[in-house]
């Protein structure tokens, strides 16, 4: 069975903020092959691909650079709500990053690479 994305979800990540509901400010689902993101200027292609960089690696990017998370998230005067990016795969297993509380917290960078390496390690083996 190949392993294929099937859902992204977004919250407080650049442009895409949240949704009254606090559901996510941009949920993707359905996905199957290859997709493509077409918009005009502004309206939050960068932010879908960083959001996708966050929940695969733990940390924030831009152009091949570490970033601090702030440079990231939504706009960190809104409160307590933090930014947070969810995948879903084929094999019903989900990938998720949340912004950390404060400086202190810990990003469950380590777990997350692991994860990442557990999903790529799992693609490599089927046929």
């Amino acid at each position: 069975m190949k392993l294929s994305l099937q859902r992204i979800a977004i919250s407080g990540v650049r442009s895409i903020g949240w949704a009254e509901d606090n559901s996510p400010g941009l949920l993707l689902d359905g996905l199957a092959g290859v997709n493509i993101i077409s918009a005009p200027n502004g309206v939050g292609k960068t932010s879908v691909i960083e959001a996708l960089t966050l929940a695969l690696t733990g940390e924030p990017r831009r152009r091949g650079k570490s970033l601090p998370v702030e440079a990231v998230s939504h706009s960190p005067r809104l409160g307590t709500e933090r930014a947070r990016v969810s995948l879903g795969f084929s094999d019903g297993k989900e990938l998720s990053w949340k912004e950390p509380d404060g400086a202190t917290a810990d990003t469950g960078l380590t777990s997350l690479r692991s994860r990442a390496a557990e999903l790529l390690s799992a693609e490599s083996r089927d046929p």
